[in-house]
């Protein structure tokens, strides 16, 4: 699971005629992203600019389906 928590914070103001308006706006925020299991978590790697994220996250090995035994009984009362 990838977990990602973080903080916006901003102010504008804009001076027009013979007033001033300034807005100011923030807020945390959190989001948890499942990660597949093929993924190589240890290379991991994120970069932040210009206000944009971006995480990129490795692919590992593809892992080949696994054959399960199942014993099966018939639902016959003896």
């Amino acid at each position: 699971m990838l977990h990602i928590r973080g903080e916006r914070r901003g102010s504008e103001e804009e001076t027009r005629g013979g007033f001033i308006r300034r807005e100011t706006s923030y807020g945390s925020f959190e989001r948890s992203l499942p990660l597949p299991r093929n993924a190589k978590t240890d290379d991991l790697k994120a970069t932040y600019q210009d206000g944009i994220l971006e995480i990129v996250v490795p692919k590992g090995a593809k892992q080949s389906a696994q054959r399960v035994p199942v014993e099966v009984t018939s639902g016959k009362k003896k």
